[in-house]
């Protein structure tokens, strides 16, 4: 069984919502589940 966890970091953050703006993507979803990185 493989098993994938992503934390978002600030970084990773602004690349994708660069990306949402760029490609002008009507909806974009994101959450924290503990304050991984308070920069966000």
């Amino acid at each position: 069984m493989r098993e994938w966890v992503f934390f978002t970091d600030k970084r990773t953050f602004e690349e994708r919502y660069k990306l949402v703006q760029e490609r002008r993507i009507q909806g974009f979803c994101s959450w924290v589940l503990g304050e991984e990185d308070p920069a966000i």
